[in-house]
């Protein structure tokens, strides 16, 4: 909440100073990818939710896929946040974007063999609405980030003290975790959903720079825990979030898009990733 507090008022701030961008800014904050291999181990790993079989699905295929899914069942309860083995799987799979094989990637064999034998099912009955849901996804993403991410990129390196290593990998899949995104760092790298009713229109400008800042809210947060262990006080569990909403509603009055942005935020539980 207190990350989200910051970014609130530092975006808002971008926002509402700039009546118009120049355009061309994406590529300098964000690299958008749409990979099959990662696609399918986060929709295994949520056992086929966003991917029902199809009435007219070839027994074979449907039997390989229920198969697929109960192989992945031994994931399904765990973070994909925190999981040191999910962790190092979507790091692998994130540099195979092009690859027609898993070969040299260093992931358990068994994980390797399921999704090598699923993927031309995937491919065939899922793939290529999931791929134009993604690059839908991003290029409207990139309309607003192309108008607005230079001015949220310096607000935020500013309210961080910061110095960004843009641009951060993002990875657009149909399913990103429950809350429809997180984040792991070092290298910062998004996975966000195309899919998640959340995450459209103004949303996603604020959902890139949300998630982009989790690589900076650990010290923030760090700082405020140490002062108010110093102070013998408790942080507020909803710090500064009441106020801000008030200030930007206000500095929002005179842009329809920045209010219906402002209220989202203000409104929407934060994801703990």
């Amino acid at each position: 909440m207190v990350a989200r507090a910051v970014f609130v008022l530092a975006c808002g701030a971008a926002i509402f100073a700039a009546a118009k961008r120049p355009a061309g800014q994406t590529d300098a904050l964000f690299e958008f990818h749409s990979n099959p291999w990662l696609n399918l181990h986060q929709l295994l790993c949520a056992q086929g939710e966003r991917a029902a079989p199809p009435a007219d699905m070839p027994d074979a295929e449907r039997a390989a896929w229920n198969q697929g899914i109960a192989f992945y069942a031994r994931y399904a309860k765990r973070n994909l946040l925190f999981d040191e083995e999910l962790l190092k799987i979507k790091e692998a799979l994130r540099h195979v974007e092009t690859g027609t094989t898993l070969d040299g990637v260093a992931i358990d064999v068994g994980v390797k063999a399921t999704l090598e034998r699923l993927m031309p099912v995937y491919r065939k009955h899922w793939w290529p609405a999931h791929d134009r849901s993604n690059r839908e996804w991003a290029a409207a993403a990139r309309t607003l980030v192309d108008r607005h991410g230079a001015a949220l990129n310096a607000a935020l390196a500013r309210a961080y003290d910061v110095t960004p290593d843009n641009p951060v990998w993002v990875d657009v899949a149909v399913y990103a975790g429950p809350l429809g995104a997180y984040t792991t760092t070092r290298p910062t790298h998004v996975m966000i959903s195309s899919t998640d009713p959340s995450y459209t229109g103004d949303a996603a400008l604020e959902m890139l720079f949300h998630e982009r800042s989790h690589a900076w809210g650990r010290t923030l947060i760090d700082s405020l825990t140490d002062a108010s262990t110093s102070q013998a006080v408790k942080i507020p569990p909803q710090l500064w979030t009441p106020s801000l909403a008030r200030v930007n509603r206000e500095r929002a009055s005179t842009s329809p898009v920045a209010l219906r942005w402002t209220s989202s935020v203000s409104s929407r539980p934060e994801p703990s990733a």
